[in-house]
């Protein structure tokens, strides 16, 4: 892992924030973690390192399990390189990517392709910030192809591989040949000894638990604007609010065996007009990002996890993830799943994300703030179809408390309004590597 410095002499005030807000994550590793208002523990964790992806790919930079990197030179001159090369033999290796847009860029992609050393194409995919119904700004996208399961060859075989990551503007936008935030999360697990006792993942869309009663007694929560300031939460409901062109974001930790169940409950605004009623986006995303809540779902009075707000009652929207199951990883979510081929898996116990974004209406006079009711429920026997490792534990790329739950990375430190407004994209690789013949 190295540190090199950026070498641009011009940078956006919001580089400037980034480093702040790093440097303040600094401290908070450091002493006592803090206190959420009434339910919630915002972990404390050391900032993430800095990474510069090589520009030719016969010196991709070496990355490894266990990584939390930032590269702050992604820019649209040149393509950007990386390694990642196997530590534990027969392991699998997990990559997440994430990029956050300025608000003012216009027409912006960014493309992730894996590849063997010798050039054998792994698995593709591009994104783009998104606007109108879909209000999420970071746009997840996973990738899930067939050619990475342990099966088909020298992808799931190789001891090392290339990830190239290219970002491409054609809009007119301020933005144009500045860097943007790149978030680098990579993590390694050894081979699972009960392999064959593993339970089967469950491929049907996944059904929602029951919620406690909304009885009027919710607490008070402080979501986070971002990954790093997302506080730890139990099963409960909390009392919030939020501004149009924002998201929010608490973590729960899932073990094996667990789902996630969360419910949005926003109230009636009687003085906004109909032209003026934002869209709701609510997901859960994974440890690398990736959203494991399938578009499908409906609970009992038909609601889903995305919608337009009501002006005269209140509006609900549900989401809930699949249960985490080891076996889950390397499927294709396209087939036989939920249809939706931009979910990634349930296959690492860890931090999840609740992530509740706002959008901002195309016309008219909106609230300053919405206020809701944030319901959630951890389900099932923690624990189940955990795997026994052959050799070690996992290497993770977030902070793991030995007699607490799992932590969570510090991620891109960054303003909600930019990974929102200006959008963001994450990848979420997954590779199985064979294993060894005995």
């Amino acid at each position: 892992m190295t540190s090199v410095a950026n070498t641009r002499t011009t940078r956006r005030p919001r580089h400037v924030l980034l480093h702040v807000v790093l440097a303040v994550a600094v401290l908070l590793g450091l002493g006592a973690t803090p206190a959420a208002a009434d339910g919630g523990t915002t972990p404390s964790s050391t900032p993430a390192a800095t990474t510069v992806g090589s520009t030719e790919r016969t010196t991709a930079t070496p990355i490894t399990g266990g990584l939390r990197s930032l590269d702050t030179t992604i820019d649209d001159s040149r393509t950007r390189y990386y390694r990642v090369d196997r530590t534990i033999p027969g392991s699998t290796i997990d990559v997440g990517v994430s990029a956050a847009f300025d608000p003012a860029d216009e027409r912006v992609r960014i493309e992730a392709t894996l590849e063997t050393l010798d050039g054998e194409s792994c698995a593709e995919e591009t994104a783009s910030p998104v606007t109108g119904f879909d209000v999420f700004g970071d746009a997840s996208v996973s990738l899930t192809a067939s050619a990475l399961r342990p099966d088909t060859g020298v992808c799931g075989s190789a001891d090392s591989v290339v990830l190239a990551v290219d970002l491409t503007r054609t809009g007119t936008g301020p933005g144009q040949g500045e860097p943007v935030d790149l978030e680098l999360l990579v993590g390694e697990e050894p081979p699972a000894a009960n392999l064959a006792a593993l339970p089967a993942p469950d491929p049907t869309v996944p059904a929602p638990a029951p919620l406690p009663a909304a009885d009027g007694s919710a607490g008070t929560i402080s979501p986070g604007t971002d990954y790093a300031s997302a506080p730890i939460a139990a099963s409960g409901s909390y009392a919030g609010s939020i501004a149009p062109g924002a998201t929010q974001y608490v973590t729960v930790p899932l073990d094996y065996g667990q789902r996630l169940t969360v419910n949005v409950r926003f109230d009636a605004v009687d003085d906004v007009a109909t032209t003026a009623r934002p869209n709701a986006a609510l997901a859960i995303r994974n440890p690398y990002r990736g959203v494991v809540s399938p578009s499908q779902v409906r609970d009992a009075d038909g609601n889903g996890p995305n919608g337009a707000l009501s002006s005269d009652e209140t509006t609900s929207f549900t989401a809930v993830s699949f249960d985490v199951s080891y076996l889950s990883r390397g499927l294709d979510f396209g087939a036989g799943r939920s249809g939706n081929t931009s979910e990634a898996d349930a296959s690492t116990a860890g931090p999840y994300t609740i992530a509740l974004a706002l959008g901002t209406p195309p016309w008219g006079d909106a609230a300053e703030q919405y206020t809701y009711t944030l319901t959630f429920q951890v389900s099932g026997e923690a624990g189940v179809g955990a795997p026994e490792y052959e050799s070690g534990g996992p290497l993770v790329p977030w902070p793991v408390d030995p007699v607490g739950p799992p932590g969570i990375a510090v991620g891109l430190a960054i303003a909600g309004a930019v990974l929102v407004l200006g959008g963001a994209t994450s990848l979420v690789v997954l590779l199985v590597r064979r294993r060894p013949a005995r």
